[in-house]
């Protein structure tokens, strides 16, 4: 349906100007920089700009002009499957697979990534390129979330317009031993003597993540909630913080924190 916008609410700059020049003619050029807010505007949607113009001291006189905007969306959503759905750290290869996702402003292009569990950050496994798959083995998952792994890739067409899509998968923790270091050894070993730039960095991340983990296994899920604490994740069997808005024992620990409101404080 056709409506109007008020631009007012949309933008960081002004949608007004006033220009002062002696000689005005129909070949003088103006410039007024419109500056959105980020999604302001719906994708694959199409908008008319319409600027108006009048003289200050004789508004009878004036005149417009218009532009129409297609606005750009990332790829249609399409599937994205990760098989199989439950391994060991390190020694599982897990096949990603991303389909069926359409885009008139091709080629499409991929970059799977996995999330780390201790610093929620996202970790590239691969750059972004044309491939639509990906076959990688994957650190422990958080115990303190059931082992699970958040596995994803970024769909991009042509103009970098992006949709994410993730999926989860279980890759059960267990302590470093020797046969871990093994493998870690056998991981790096493998991307230096490939020369393959992009593996050696997904084989160094891969194990980096996986030295990183901490056993949270002891920790009950609803144990630190109940401390008024964040969950385990950066100390072995310990939980974080204070939740916001609370206090108690610096850092990770396993004490209560209480309300910051002291009329709600039990001293």
């Amino acid at each position: 349906t056709n409506s109007v916008i008020d631009l007012s609410s949309l933008v960081t700059t002004s949608t007004t100007a006033v220009y002062v020049a002696d000689n005005v003619t129909a070949s003088s050029m103006f410039r007024m920089p419109l500056s959105l807010l980020a999604n302001a505007l719906a994708p694959r949607n199409t908008y008319v700009f319409t600027v108006s113009a009048q003289l200050a001291n004789d508004p009878d006189i004036s005149s417009f002009a218009s532009l129409e905007l297609i606005i750009n969306g990332p790829p249609s959503p399409g599937s994205f499957e990760v098989t199989p759905s439950s391994g060991a750290p390190l020694s599982t290869s897990f096949s990603m697979f991303a389909f069926s996702w359409v885009d008139q402003d091709v080629p499409l292009t991929f970059k799977f990534f996995f999330i780390d569990g201790t610093s929620d950050s996202q970790i590239n496994l691969t750059p972004r390129t044309v491939t639509s798959s990906c076959a990688s083995s994957l650190p422990a998952g958080a115990s303190w979330d059931t082992d699970l792994v958040t596995t994803g890739v970024d769909i991009y067409d042509s103009l970098l317009a992006v949709f994410t899509a993730t999926n989860k998968v279980e890759v059960k923790y267990s302590s470093v031993e020797a046969a871990d270091y093994n493998a870690m050894d056998e991981f790096v070993s493998n991307g230096l003597d490939s020369e393959d730039v992009n593996l050696l960095r997904s084989s160094i991340t891969l194990v980096a993540s996986t030295l990183n983990s901490n056993d949270c296994s002891l920790v009950l899920y609803e144990f630190c909630p109940n401390l008024n604490r964040y969950t385990c994740r950066k100390r072995p069997q310990t939980c974080g913080e204070c939740l916001d808005g609370y206090i108690g024992e610096n850092g990770d620990a396993n004490s209560m924190c209480y309300s910051s409101d002291l009329s709600s404080s039990p001293y």
